[in-house]
């Protein structure tokens, strides 16, 4: 009777458990750099870009009309998506996004 819950920890262990070198562990002062002075920047530049793209957004929408019509989508990204993506969907510790777009530690 008492293999039963032993297997099942057993179980649980094995299927659970990842390889230790998949992330290096950060530095105190790497973590505190990041939430101190990297994403309150990034939220500073999310608010200054919305406020550019608002400001911007009718001389957009008549750029968008001439072909290739994507003016007002790359600005979107560029002045808004960006700083977002920069401050609140990468991992602590993650300063550079890969070719993908996507943000990876080191």
């Amino acid at each position: 009777m008492k293999r039963i819950p032993l297997i099942g920890l057993f179980a649980l262990l094995v299927t659970t458990s990842q390889p230790a070198s998949a992330h290096e562990r950060l530095s105190f002062t790497e973590v505190l750099a990041d939430v101190v002075f990297y994403r309150p920047a990034g939220l500073a530049l999310t608010a200054l870009g919305v406020g550019l793209f608002t400001a911007t957004s009718p001389m957009l929408l008549v750029a968008d009309q001439v072909p290739p019509h994507d003016a007002l989508d790359d600005a979107v990204d560029v002045l808004v998506m960006t700083p977002y993506r920069f401050t609140f969907q990468r991992p602590i510790g993650a300063l550079r996004s890969g070719p993908d777009g996507v943000y990876h530690r080191r």
